[in-house]
């Protein structure tokens, strides 16, 4: 089945290159993109490629890549008709889904990488000659190992969204709400203030610095939560019932 869900994907990859090309808009994103990477090089300093701020902000950047792009993996080939032709054919239910998926998260995790490669070089050519300059290795690997990881997560809960949405715009709109519900439960719970004892007991198990141990379990912990959610998806992704949808 996996040369199936690469040829899939490889598809996949092509259209999704083939859009930006068609709406203008892959010399737009590539730019958007640049300057993110000059802007957040400049802003962070020598610290760049040492601060844990790179693990956040490069993985964010692969799920916003994916967030506007997912949305039409199903619900956009239902909307232009293409989708009975791509079930009429003997590839796998699941290795159809699979190579939608994979393309997806390939396609954010290209673009954020390569904001921080960008980001890298803008910092070593700045400050290069700084004795505060610093890469540091477990720094690039979490970065590295949670760009898929987030960008496979957006890209499952927009399959999940495309699945059920009838065209590319209520799925655009649902999958926008759904980031907006969970941006503001992720700020409304930074402003909880735990009592003092509570506070200064988490204070205290917690490491100042995060360790590899703590890095790789994260990214395992991401690549499961990323596997059930597909996994989740399977069922609802079958021929009879797509044709009837």
């Amino acid at each position: 089945m996996i040369p199936d869900i690469l040829a899939i994907a490889q598809k996949e990859w092509r259209e999704l290159l083939r859009q930006d090309v068609d709406r203008k808009g892959l010399a737009l994103r590539l730019a958007l993109f640049a300057i993110a990477a000059v802007t957040l090089a400049r802003t962070a300093g020598p610290d760049f490629g040492a601060s844990w701020a790179t693990v956040l902000l490069i993985p964010f950047l692969a799920a916003f890549a994916v967030l506007p792009v997912v949305t039409d993996t199903i619900a956009g080939e239902r909307e232009r008709q293409t989708l009975e032709t791509l079930l009429a054919s003997r590839i796998p239910d699941a290795a159809l889904l699979l190579g939608k998926y994979l393309a997806h998260v390939a396609y954010g995790s290209a673009l954020a990488l390569a904001v921080l490669v960008v980001g890298l070089v803008v910092a070593w050519v700045r400050y290069a000659s700084s004795p505060l300059f610093e890469v540091r290795p477990l720094v690039l690997f979490a970065t590295i190992g949670l760009t898929p990881i987030a960008a496979g997560l957006i890209a499952a809960a927009g399959i999940h969204v495309s699945l059920r949405a009838p065209t590319t715009k209520h799925a655009t709109q649902a999958m926008g709400l759904l980031f907006f519900a969970v941006a503001m439960v992720v700020v409304l719970l930074s402003q909880i203030e735990l009592p003092p004892e509570l506070a200064d007991r988490l204070d205290a198990m917690t490491p100042r610095e995060p360790t590899a141990g703590m890095v790789f379990l994260a990214v395992v912990q991401g690549a499961v939560l990323d596997a059930v959610l597909v996994g989740l998806a399977l069922p609802r992704f079958r021929r009879s019932r797509l044709i009837l949808d």
